[in-house]
């Protein structure tokens, strides 16, 4: 994979994970979701933030490559 294909998932993801954040946001105001989808949800959210972090690093690593 590419450094601009690293790139666009990344923000793809990160756009996701903001709308997800702004979701949970709401729903510890008036909870609109059953509680075992919340656990599920928060689970998801902790995931993605962990992908993102691999993704920075892979692109951080293709970018020390090409100095």
């Amino acid at each position: 994979m590419d450094l601009i294909s690293l790139e666009n998932e990344r923000d793809d993801l990160h756009f996701r994970l903001d709308e997800l954040t702004l979701f949970l946001d709401k729903q510890r105001k008036e909870q609109t979701v059953s509680n075992r989808q919340l656990v599920l949800l928060n689970r998801q959210w902790l995931l993605m933030c962990g992908y993102l972090s691999i993704l920075d690093w892979r692109i951080n690593d293709l970018e020390e490559q090409h100095d």
